[in-house]
């Protein structure tokens, strides 16, 4: 039985529900404060039957507020060829020039004690190279048979050795015959605007939009032939949220409604 996590960003479901991660993928300098509830959560948290993940955006005030910020990634060591077992292609995939993202966010009033505003933008590059391997067996010339892996270990959290009998028989050992490079690029685009209405003291109203369009360009996957498998994705993802909160019947009753759109469009388009 597989659970499906709810993932939240303002009340609004942003859960892809291709892949059950969170779709709208949101800076973390946006942010907050989430909530991670595991069990025993309210009806309100419908349609989930494993965890449910509720974030919380940042929002403006009676005072400005704002940041520039940036992080980056620019060295990596060589990774170990990825490949299955008996696989004649491996991959290893190296950062070019690093992961950089530089972004900011501002908050303030427009009106005070009326209307506050919040924005923010926080753009992510990416640049990998792929290494495409290709590898063959290598034979024992005494047997003529193929070499197993002499250095083969059975995970430790299986409970008896025996059940790593089909999978020892399969682990060979191997030689890189050539090797091959191409690019990978991703730009990410996590974008953030929030408007809040203080009408009266017992009701409130706030209109959010949410984004994060992304591209990608390069070969999504290991093909055969890296020219054929090479494809340009452009993904849209944006979210409208409003929320009202008011007290009525002399502040006897707390009513809050949400209502939201959640837009995600994929375009892939082969460059071959």
């Amino acid at each position: 039985v597989c659970s499906s996590d709810l993932i939240l960003i303002d009340g609004l479901n942003t859960t892809d529900l291709n892949s059950g991660v969170i779709s709208t993928q949101l800076s973390q300098y946006f942010i907050k404060e989430f909530q991670v509830i595991t069990g025993g959560y309210q009806a309100e948290y419908g349609r989930a039957t494993g965890g449910v993940v509720s974030i919380v955006t940042k929002s403006g005030s009676n005072e400005f507020h704002g940041s520039v910020f940036s992080s980056g990634n620019p060295f990596q060591l060589s990774p170990n060829t990825v490949s299955r077992l008996g696989e004649a292609i491996g991959t290893r995939t190296r950062p070019d020039a690093g992961v950089w993202d530089l972004g900011f966010d501002l908050g303030g009033p427009i009106i005070k004690d009326r209307l506050w505003f919040y924005v923010g933008l926080a753009p992510i590059f990416t640049t990998n190279t792929i290494e495409r391997v290709l590898r063959t067996q290598r034979f024992d010339p005494a047997t003529g048979q193929a070499a197993r892996l002499r250095d083969f270990e059975c995970p430790g959290y299986l409970l008896d050795d025996t059940l790593c009998r089909g999978v020892r028989l399969l682990a060979k050992e191997t030689t890189e015959l050539r090797s091959s490079e191409y690019t990978q690029e991703r730009r990410l685009y996590s974008g953030i605007a929030k408007l809040q209405f203080n009408i009266n003291a017992d009701h409130n109203l706030t209109l959010t939009w949410i984004g994060s369009p992304n591209t990608f360009e390069g070969v999504g996957g290991v093909a055969r032939d890296v020219d054929s498998g090479r494809s340009s994705v452009i993904q849209q993802v944006h979210d409208l949220i409003g929320r009202y909160s008011g007290k009525l019947l002399d502040r006897r009753l707390l009513l809050e409604a949400t209502y939201g759109l959640h837009y995600q469009y994929t375009d892939t388009t082969p460059l071959q």
